[in-house]
């Protein structure tokens, strides 16, 4: 049994052809961490069904490092896909979704209602999305991906440098560098309907 590649991508088309190798990195492969429990069913069924997201993952074949912030348009439309991804309410703003995921299981109905810390510590957070800052160094490790794969036939594929790209050296090995700054967004950030729940939360479990 075999694949014919070339009808394959006569039958998705360019865009969906180019766009679903870049996703396919960006949602998990041997170089870079997949988003927890979404697989790549999902992810490929949203990609599909809208052009705006396809196009922005072959914008990051072209895009520069200096380029890549949390403000820039490209990473805006890639944040608003992972925000579909993990069906959330918010659409265009994933630190909130994720604090939403989270307020859905542990907001209390009332202020007399009681929460439970041993609940609340016992949290996986493993489920809940990336942060923004998170994100950003998925989308970097993407691009540096993208680019060896893309120049793989060349004696040197690329020569970005991966500490620029999603990478850190410790012990002279590669890790992954996580984020820059705090891991989760400040109080100040959050909405005043958020910051009044988290009050509470925080009330509570005190």
């Amino acid at each position: 049994m075999y694949l014919n590649i070339n009808e394959m991508y006569e039958k998705l088309g360019d865009q969906l052809s180019c766009s679903l190798a870049i996703c396919h990195i960006f949602t998990g492969n041997d170089y870079n961490p997949a988003f927890f429990r979404k697989g790549k069913k999902r992810p490929f069924s949203i990609l599909k069904k809208n052009k705006k997201f396809q196009e922005a993952f072959i914008q990051l074949l072209r895009i520069e490092n200096t380029a890549l912030t949390t403000s820039n348009e490209v990473f805006q439309i890639i944040e608003e896909y992972v925000c579909r991804v993990y069906s959330l309410k918010t659409k265009n703003d994933i630190n909130k979704g994720r604090y939403e995921l989270f307020e859905k299981g542990y907001k209390p109905k009332n202020e007399n209602e009681e929460i439970s810390k041993q609940k609340i510590v016992g949290y996986d957070p493993s489920s809940l999305p990336p942060t923004k800052e998170e994100l950003l160094q998925q989308i970097k490790r993407t691009v540096f991906i993208c680019n060896v794969w893309c120049n793989a036939h060349m004696r040197c594929p690329t020569e970005k440098l991966p500490e620029n790209f999603g990478w850190t050296i410790i012990d002279g090995k590669y890790e992954y560098y996580w984020f820059d700054g705090p891991q989760s967004p400040s109080f100040e950030e959050l909405s005043s309907e958020i910051q009044g729940t988290l009050f509470i939360l925080l009330l509570f479990i005190d």
